[in-house]
């Protein structure tokens, strides 16, 4: 399979009554985040000495896949956007690039928000592409969610 063709490519934009630097807040707390969506702890691999531009972690996939990933520095812009690229050594995917946009929006005076999250997700086969699919979509689903449970 062409590795362009097993990109999925999966967007979702939301509004909420909050403005940006609450949403900014809640949403760049990814340790939060990845709680509130269900995913399991992160461990830190050990962080390399000199220039290293990444670093190793490791977690499993609803607690039964081990995955282990190279992780790079986000890359954000406060209060506007972020953005994460993890290559995968193990586990269900090989690649995952994922984040925000947060839109200054209103209606009907009041302030709001709007964010637009996405995630570019490579499978490690092309057997997974369907099940990864649907894990990522409910994921993606949960994400807004945190921002009601505070």
């Amino acid at each position: 399979m062409d590795e362009r063709a097993a990109v999925m490519r999966l967007k979702m934009e939301k509004n909420f009554p909050m403005n940006k630097s609450r949403v900014w807040e809640i949403l760049s707390d990814t340790d939060r985040i990845n709680r509130a969506i269900g995913l399991d702890p992160v461990k830190r691999g050990a962080v390399a000495k000199g220039t290293a531009i990444s670093r190793t972690l490791k977690s499993s996939a609803l607690g039964l896949l081990p995955m282990e990933w190279q992780e790079y520095p986000f890359e954000w812009t406060d209060q506007e956007w972020y953005e994460v690229l993890r290559d995968y050594s193990r586990g269900p995917m090989s690649t995952f690039r994922s984040g925000i946009h947060l839109i200054d929006s209103s209606y009907e005076g009041q302030v709001q928000t709007t964010v637009q999250l996405y995630s570019n997700v490579s499978p490690a086969s092309p057997v997974l592409l369907a099940p990864i699919k649907a894990i990522a979509k409910k994921s993606m689903k949960k994400t807004p969610r945190s921002l009601h449970s505070v």
